[in-house]
């Protein structure tokens, strides 16, 4: 009882790391509550059926899917032309991990089983994940403090800008962004989303929002119902610079919906607020006009959230900086090659990936793993959701706009003369709405 198991009487998310509301619980023991809206982990219990029958069931489920080519990413199985175990919006990633965290499945049993159902180049991605669970523990065993301590020591002392309610509005759900913010709404209401929803959300706060990963493995520690806190760590660390490995892109949280949820079903389940916004701008709703917007009942600010930083470019140029700053006050951490080199307790010498840009930069020469976030592009709205000719009509003058004002970036300018200001003849020219001459202006 002290931890909390059985008491889930709440309403919204806690200010803090609470478990749940005394007053909330009281009226839930006492049947006078209503659990849609007084128990926080209601969705959860209805999402989540527990116990070895429904984990076998669920095994059975997804081996059925990937057999027929869901899982897998386009290229590998003709079938899947889609994205597979990347689409939010379908249930085609195998959410097994509650199961086999809380050992209703042995991993040796669903070894057993996908051999037995999947051909070999179509099992290998997935028993790979599998791996990485025992792979979390040696890494844990080793370090037991890299749950709260930088495995590349140098990162301890990294600067971090990001605010407590920068924190508090990603973990709310509350970004302005709408992938980010459905995906920490379906992380609170039912514990858990998928691989790829993880690394969106957390370089989100990483490269973005530059907060330190600490944050994040808290959080992602206190919600989800597969936590464990060697996974948890290592896929932390590794995102934030600090790990044994590091992941060699950037999630964009804007194009990555589009690669994710194209038709906006994801956002659309989790955010309610933006269910009648056109499919084109469901990702980027403050590109939509005021006319749309209105249409829609989305409100910037009332009924949905500004976002928290604008140009994103800007965030990560300034996240990048303060990773520089530590690789040049601990040279002795950066090898020749730009990769970093760890001394292990034994003396061992430990070399270690860097990520490509910031293997590369330095503060005179600063690039990014990341595609512009420009509002001008015709490839970033879904404008196959305009059907017949309208479409290709659509497509081809955005992309001559583009090109004519890419032009007009380019183009030369010719300097304006300067003139001198004379004020007193402006203020005795001065006219009023109606072109009225403004008497002793």
């Amino acid at each position: 009882a002290e931890l909390g198991y059985g008491r889930t009487g709440g309403r919204k998310i806690p200010p803090g790391f609470r478990q749940f509301n005394e007053k909330r619980q009281a009226m839930l023991n006492a049947n006078f509550a209503v659990p849609q809206e007084d128990d926080w982990a209601h969705e959860m219990k209805r999402f989540w059926p527990m116990g070895e029958h429904a984990a076998m069931r669920r095994l059975e489920e997804w081996l059925k899917d990937a057999a027929w080519g869901c899982y897998f990413p386009p290229g590998l199985h003709p079938k899947d032309e889609v994205g597979g175990r990347f689409r939010a919006d379908k249930a085609w990633t195998a959410m097994l991990s509650p199961y086999l965290r809380f050992g209703d499945l042995s991993p040796r049993y669903v070894d057993w089983r996908v051999c037995q159902v999947l051909p070999q180049e179509m099992r290998h991605l997935f028993l790979k994940r599998v791996v990485w669970r025992d792979k979390a523990y040696s890494q844990l065993y080793r370090c037991p403090d890299s749950h709260s301590v930088s495995i590349r020591p140098h990162y301890e002392h990294e600067t971090w800008s990001g605010t407590r309610l920068q924190l508090r509005r990603w973990q709310r759900g509350e970004t302005g962004f709408p992938l980010v913010d459905a995906a920490m709404r379906q992380l609170w209401k039912v514990g858990w989303m998928c691989n790829h929803l993880r690394h969106v959300t957390a370089q989100f706060l990483i490269e973005h929002l530059d907060l330190t990963w600490k944050d994040g493995f808290a959080w992602y520690d206190y919600t989800l119902v597969d936590t464990d806190v060697a996974i948890n760590a290592m896929m932390w660390q590794m995102g934030g610079h600090s790990g044994i490995g590091s992941w060699n892109f950037v999630m964009h949280p804007i194009y990555a919906g589009k690669k994710v949820d194209p038709d906006g079903h994801f956002v659309r389940r989790w955010l309610p607020e933006l269910r009648h916004l056109p499919t084109e701008y469901i990702h980027c709703p403050w590109e939509a006009p005021s006319g749309t917007r209105i249409s829609a009942q989305v409100l910037v600010n009332g009924a949905y959230w500004q976002r928290i930083i604008e140009d994103l470019i800007a965030a990560r140029l300034h996240h990048q900086r303060n990773v520089i700053a530590v690789r040049k006050r601990f040279p002795e951490y950066v090898d020749k090659d730009g990769n970093e080199v760890i001394r292990l307790k034994n003396g061992q010498v430990l070399h270690l990936d860097v990520r490509d840009d910031i293997r590369e930069n330095d503060e005179e020469n600063i690039t990014l793993m990341m595609t512009a976030d420009d509002p001008r592009s015709a490839i970033r709205r879904n404008l196959g959701t305009t059907k017949g000719v309208h479409s290709g009509m659509i497509y081809e003058e955005a992309k001559k706009f583009e090109a004519l004002y890419d032009a007009f970036d380019r183009a030369p300018r010719r300097p304006q003369p300067t003139r001198s200001r004379d004020r007193a003849k402006e203020r005795a020219l001065r006219r009023n709405q109606h072109g009225e001459l403004i008497a002793g202006a």
